[in-house]
């Protein structure tokens, strides 16, 4: 099946530095594959190799088309700094046509 060039979802990952989220914002943003990124400051707490962690990570929200969310995780599998990087998409069930066309004008589907 396609996927829809006019499907807009918000893609979410999280980075434990706020520099390098910043940059995965600029990157993603400068490559059209998102229209825009907000960065939040978060604590998360999860387990890994076994391991409770508490974290003061930083989640970033990017805007985008579904077509592009292959592209996004190829491309976070080469420039995340994780070894698993959370990379969840969330479709977007109403939109404004005028934020929908900025977000197609700002992205380039893939």
């Amino acid at each position: 099946m396609e996927k829809d060039l006019k499907t807009l979802i918000q893609v979410t990952t999280t980075v434990n530095d706020e520099h390098r989220s910043r940059e995965i914002a600029k990157e993603l943003i400068e490559a059209r594959l998102v229209a825009c990124v907000q960065v939040f400051p978060v604590q998360s707490l999860y387990t890994w190799e076994g391991d409770l962690c508490n974290e003061k990570e930083y989640l970033l929200q990017m805007k985008t088309l579904e077509s592009n969310f292959d592209a996004i995780d190829r491309w976070m599998q080469k420039n995340h700094p994780y070894e698993t990087p959370e990379l969840i998409a969330t479709p977007i069930n109403k939109v404004s046509e005028g934020y929908l066309s900025w977000v197609i004008a700002q992205c380039i589907p893939c």
